[in-house]
């Protein structure tokens, strides 16, 4: 019996797949889906900077969870960090482990020995086994907290790119610096490992893989098709492929994702939100697909009656300084942002001709949007572009009335495709 034992704890710490699939079943998870189990071998064998992207609902969080409790099984003097995208969140992943921890048998022996003083906390937690350290055996923090000052052999960073803190450039390059305190504070030959799902077309996880990481991607269906090519696809899927085990398109996990689910995910995400967060595509950042940029605007103040009759573009002016107004808030690709003129005419003209656009709304959600911009030598002034809600409604029209009368429109044409040019009668 002693034997078997002894062959058993050996598989468990040699073996995180096996480890795995035996946590799932003391804790009453399904059975470990096969992208799991793939997940499970490139946590273990992977090289030491390396990453997960997946699809949304793919659990690779709670794979590495798993990973994490592995380690301090094998080694109770692992320091584990883990690094969430808020403080709830990463709260909640160690709340998850040390239950594990408390109601696995082969686990228990890591249960903190509070009456020696080892830490139990929401934020952290020590393994009975571990020798005293002034870092905790498993501290959890959220990418915003401070994780200065603390050391990990293995740090992991889960989901850390979220909608929010990719919005705009300046976010999203504040986050690439904070994931660079990883290396500072990396102990010397741990690992570091991302996992997420892309939320921009400018990801962090593709300039990681351009600076030496490592990543696996598992979309929500097998590439090709209607669906580009992914260069770090995982090789199981893609065996799947050459070995005509799948077609591009079949769903990678049909247990719980079905082809009528994801074309439902699909028709509400949308195309483009789908390619990133179900299909792990960020190529659509290509700047030749977007060849209007924020920089080609001139950003100036715009009079009502009239302009200077000549004003020109540049990004750096007569003194070599950046005309860029960081103060206008940039939401384009990579370092687009918005630029003031480098000159512009003394000599001033009064408009050529003002004019409004308007494109209705339907009986739904959409709003009533205008736009009016006047027009002289060449030059087109962009007054103001909104829109509003309402329709059809009375506030609406008057509100459009009254932006004409104040810019003193004198033409106004509009989207004829509702109600066939009814808006202008």
């Amino acid at each position: 019996m002693n034997e078997n034992i002894e062959k058993y704890v050996e598989r468990l710490a040699g073996d995180f797949e096996f480890f795995c699939a035996e946590l799932w079943e003391c804790v009453d998870l399904p059975d470990l889906a096969r992208h799991q189990r793939q997940m499970a071998r490139w946590l273990q064998d992977g090289p030491r900077r390396r990453g997960i992207r997946a699809f949304r609902g793919a659990s690779k969080t709670w794979v590495t969870l798993a990973y994490c409790a592995w380690r301090l099984f094998k080694n109770p003097n692992e320091r584990v960090l883990l690094v969430s995208k808020s403080e709830k969140h990463s709260k909640d992943s160690l709340f998850m482990v040390r239950r594990w921890i408390g109601q696995v048998p082969f686990l228990q022996h890591l249960v903190p020995d509070r009456r020696d003083g080892q830490r139990d906390s929401a934020t952290k937690f020590d393994v009975a086994p571990a020798d005293n350290d002034r870092v905790p055996s498993f501290p959890a923090a959220s990418i915003t907290g401070q994780i200065t000052g603390t050391r990990g052999s293995v740090i992991i960073s889960d989901d850390v790119e979220t909608g929010i803190n990719t919005l705009t450039f300046e976010n999203r390059e504040r986050l690439r610096e904070q994931v660079k305190e990883f290396d500072n504070i990396l102990i010397p030959g741990g690992d570091i490992i991302f996992l997420g799902t892309p939320w921009h077309l400018e990801s962090l996880y593709d300039k990681l893989a351009d600076s030496g990481y490592t990543f696996q991607s598992w979309p929500a269906r097998y590439p090709g098709g209607n669906w580009p090519e992914l260069k770090d696809l995982c090789p199981d899927l893609q065996d799947d492929l050459d070995e005509g085990n799948a077609v591009p398109g079949d769903t990678v996990w049909p247990e719980r994702f079905t082809d009528s689910e994801l074309l439902e995910r699909e028709a509400s995400e949308g195309r483009s939100t789908f390619g990133m967060q179900y299909q792990m595509l960020t190529s659509l950042g290509d700047g030749l697909q977007y060849p209007l940029k924020l920089s080609d605007f001139i950003v100036h103040p715009v009079n009502r009656d009239k302009a200077p009759l000549t004003i020109a573009w540049g990004q750096t002016n007569d003194r070599g300084g950046t005309t860029r107004l960081d103060e206008i808030v940039s939401l384009g690709f990579g370092k687009d942002g918005f630029y003031a003129p480098i000159m512009y005419s003394e000599n001033w003209g009064e408009y050529t001709t003002t004019r409004m656009w308007v494109d209705p709304s339907g009986a739904g959600a959409d709003s009533t949007g205008f736009c009016i911009c006047s027009y002289v030598n060449g030059y087109l002034w962009c007054h103001t572009v909104g829109g509003l809600e309402g329709g059809y409604s009375s506030s609406t029209l008057e509100a459009l009335a009254t932006l004409a009368r104040d810019y003193r429109v004198r033409e106004i044409a509009c989207e004829d495709n509702w109600g066939q040019g009814m808006f202008l009668n």
